[in-house]
């Protein structure tokens, strides 16, 4: 994964989780219906014909095995601290991060959404 701003995602932003037993393997491409999606130890089981289909064994298939604003300058805090309390942190809204320092966060404007610098 690349270095660079990773989207934090909000509650309702995800799929929820499945709780209904996956349909069969079978023949046809499908996007399937479903909204939401499947817990990693899901199972299908494969459809007659399938062992057949050429596509099931095709190639490319993957392999499924500092705040950028803030108003607290950092000589204000106890940078050697175990755990930092705040009763409210305010992130004001900006159209793009700055910075490249690992873990820096900020509001995007746009999309209304918090974004984190990651280091890979």
């Amino acid at each position: 994964m690349a270095a660079g701003f990773k989207k934090i995602l909000l509650e309702g932003d995800a799929a929820e989780l499945s709780t209904t037993d996956p349909v069969a393997v079978g023949t046809t491409l499908g996007p399937g219906a479903g909204a939401t999606a499947s817990k990693y130890d899901h199972v299908h089981v494969v459809g007659a014909g399938a062992i057949n289909n050429a596509n099931m064994f095709a190639t490319g298939v993957i392999d499924a095995a500092a705040l950028g604003s803030n108003s607290v300058a950092a000589s204000e805090i106890d940078e050697t601290a175990d755990d930092i309390a705040f009763n409210q942190i305010i992130l004001t809204p900006r159209a793009t991060g700055g910075g490249t320092t690992e873990g820096t966060l900020y509001y995007d404007s746009d999309t209304d959404h918090p974004y984190i610098y990651t280091g890979s």
